[in-house]
């Protein structure tokens, strides 16, 4: 309908005092105005003919869509549940009244909604799509898959369920990337101007640690549309996310920058900025910009995460603690700052609370390199060899690119006399990136105070490694 149309139903409207004409020509000219996006004037129009007809569904219907689109969720429910009341099988009713519930996190009445949409017309892919995203929302991943799998296969064209089913396959444990990769690349066959897609592309290389190719599909999620600006801020924070782990900070600032001048409010542009800062050694300014993200939204954990660990470099040790204490509060599943309030114990000296902490960090993400090299640096320092040789191994197994588990590793070694593993793995630690001389003399005076404390003298090439630049 166009501008032509309107004017035929005004003229209807103007010349016509049957009731029923009436009633039709409002109808009609309210959705007219819908399809233009003059919600306001469908609106006014549709309550017209409702005045009318208040027994016609349809109308009460399509009322309902224009206060969803208008952004007024609970008119939206109200006009659908009128239209339910006059006409009960009416399933595309229960499936826009589900997708409301859901908007204003009413996920069991969304989810009983999209049911019965199923139930009066199974071969309606939609809600299946939308009672998927309910259950991914729920974690229940498995069950998200089937639904948006049965949407797909009920339309092989759906757009949605493709981009819905890769996330899902991004959530399960483990992830099936090489799945995931497969719907998102058909969503972009489907739609290749959308940015959505590449986007969800884009995180799935990060998370694969190709940092060059999620990079490349990120910069044509920018060029594209997203539809609303918060997205485009977050494809220029992920995108700095992956120029942070190149380690090109300048780049990363450049993005994080972007994002907060699109959404000032954006409070992860900030906890990622505050960590570029951090990695570049700025830790005053990461301080800042973590501040300024927990002004913003106090309930994000991240924020007081990463600002503990950059008050432990600053040694503000209670500060730190506090930092990831709150975090874990926030987040009690959230083991990275497990990991990290451990870290801040092991400077302080009290390496069984460390250990502890690691132990829960473990327990919470036993894939995590991190926490097990960690732990078995505390038990190393309260002279627990074994065990840490142990938790040294685990974690080399989980990131053989670590150079802090190897270097440890070869500490421990030492200590033993067992100058073959030792020699090994000071070698690897040196080739992925250790500064050996730095390491070592961070924890002792010298290789005499070591081989004084552990009662071992160095084969010469040995100390050579750990002194001579």
């Amino acid at each position: 309908m166009n501008a032509r149309s309107i004017a035929y139903f005004d003229e209807a409207i103007a010349q016509n005092p049957d009731k029923s004409v009436l009633f039709t020509a409002y109808h009609n000219r309210g959705f007219a105005y819908f399809r233009h996006r003059d919600y306001n004037r469908a609106l006014k129009d549709y309550s017209k003919a409702l005045e009318l007809n208040p027994d016609e569904a349809e109308v009460y219907f399509d009322r309902g869509l224009a206060h969803f689109y208008n952004g007024d969720y609970g008119w939206a429910i109200e006009d659908y549940s009128e239209a339910i009341d006059r006409k009960p099988e009416y399933a595309e009713v229960y499936y826009n009244r589900g997708v409301a519930y859901r908007i204003i996190g009413k996920h069991d009445s969304a989810f009983q909604d999209f049911n019965k949409a199923i139930e009066l017309k199974p071969y309606y892919p939609m809600p299946y799509n939308s009672r998927g995203l309910v259950l991914y929302e729920k974690s229940d991943f498995s069950r998200a898959f089937e639904d948006f799998t049965t949407a797909i296969q009920l339309n092989p064209h759906y757009f949605e369920a493709f981009c819905n089913r890769g996330l899902a396959y991004c959530s399960t444990q483990p992830p099936d990337y090489e799945s995931a990769i497969q719907d998102f690349n058909k969503a972009i066959e489907l739609r290749p101007g959308f940015a959505l897609p590449y986007y969800n592309l884009g995180v799935v290389y990060s998370d694969l640690g190709e940092c060059d190719k999620a990079i490349e599909i990120y910069s044509k999620a920018i060029e594209l549309n997203f539809d609303y600006t918060e997205a485009y801020a977050e494809a220029y924070v992920s995108r700095g996310i992956a120029y942070n782990k190149k380690g090109e900070f300048d780049n990363a600032m450049q993005d994080y920058n972007k994002a907060i001048k699109l959404q000032s409010n954006y409070a992860p542009a900030y906890v990622n900025r505050g960590l570029a800062y951090y990695d570049s050694g700025n830790l005053d300014n990461a301080i800042k910009d973590y501040n300024k993200a927990i002004e913003l939204d106090p309930n994000l954990p991240q924020a007081y995460n990463n600002r503990g660990n950059s008050r432990r470099l600053m040694e503000h040790y209670s500060l730190a603690i506090d930092d990831h204490t709150k975090a874990i509060e926030l987040d009690p599943n959230y083991a990275e700052p497990y990991n990290n309030r451990g870290n801040v114990y092991n400077d302080m000296g009290k390496y069984e609370r460390a250990i502890e902490d690691y132990t829960k960090a473990i327990e919470l993400n036993p894939e995590l390199a991190k926490p097990y090299s960690n732990r078995g640096t505390a038990y190393f320092k309260t002279g627990q060899q074994d065990l840490a040789l142990k938790d040294y191994d685990k974690a080399i197994g989980l990131d053989p690119e670590d150079p802090d588990s190897y270097y440890n590793r070869a500490e421990c070694c030492l200590s033993q006399g067992e100058w073959e593993t030792s020699r090994s793995d000071l070698k690897n630690a040196e080739n992925k990136g250790a500064n050996l001389i730095a390491a070592f003399q961070n924890d002792y005076k010298s290789v005499e105070d070591f081989e004084k404390t552990y009662k071992v003298t160095f084969p010469s090439d040995i100390k050579d490694m750990l002194t001579k630049k």
